[in-house]
């Protein structure tokens, strides 16, 4: 983890593109691979010194170690949502205090590439793509309902309210992807893998 560590560390601080950034994490995988999940956490969670907002290059690097495979779509996801600013200030764990834009941007990334056929590349991942979804549309329904509590209580926020639209939006345009991919269709025509627990 310390090299995976050093490599963004270095390639933000002299921000590399994201396709050297790519080519170079590509070679550390093959000496030192680190699971997608882990992987993902350490792109996009916070840290107690860095917790207002994402590096704006790094959605881009997320996105380039998916085309690189050393990503799948529900790694990005469930690190996305576990940290989100949208989740309850009380929830456990360190969150973002802004992090609706680097979602926005993800997301429609991801549904880009689930719309040009590139994910998810198995079944599993399919799956677990759904389930991380589904987990989605639960924080987005609750983050609605806590900020009409706070409009009605005369304590709304418009930028809030007006960033969390955008990921709205943005989860939207992943659904729909979802929804139009022959890929995604074929598994739950298949239906879910026996045995298997994503």
């Amino acid at each position: 983890m310390d090299e995976w560590t050093t490599l963004l560390s270095h390639s933000l601080s002299r921000r590399l593109p994201p396709s050297t950034f790519s080519r170079f994490a590509s070679l550390l995988a093959l000496r030192a691979p680190l699971p997608a999940p882990s992987l993902a956490a350490l792109l996009l969670r916070p840290t107690p010194s860095q917790h207002h907002a994402l590096d704006p290059r790094v959605p881009l690097y997320a996105l380039a170690l998916l085309d690189a495979d050393l990503l799948d779509v529900p790694a990005v996801l469930r690190a996305l949502h576990a940290s989100s600013s949208l989740r309850d200030v009380d929830a456990r764990g360190l969150r973002w205090t802004s992090s609706c834009v680097h979602e926005e941007a993800l997301m429609y990334g991801l549904a880009k590439g689930v719309a040009a056929g590139k994910r998810p590349r198995t079944a599993a991942e399919a799956v677990a793509m759904l389930r991380a979804l589904t987990e989605w549309m639960g924080l987005l329904a609750m983050a609605a309902a806590a900020d009409e509590v706070m409009r009605e209580m005369g304590a709304g926020n418009g930028v809030r309210d007006q960033e969390a639209g955008a990921v709205r939006g943005a989860v939207a345009a992943m659904l729909v992807a979802v929804a139009e991919s022959e890929r995604v269709g074929g598994v739950l025509r298949r239906g879910c893998p026996r045995g298997r627990v994503v």
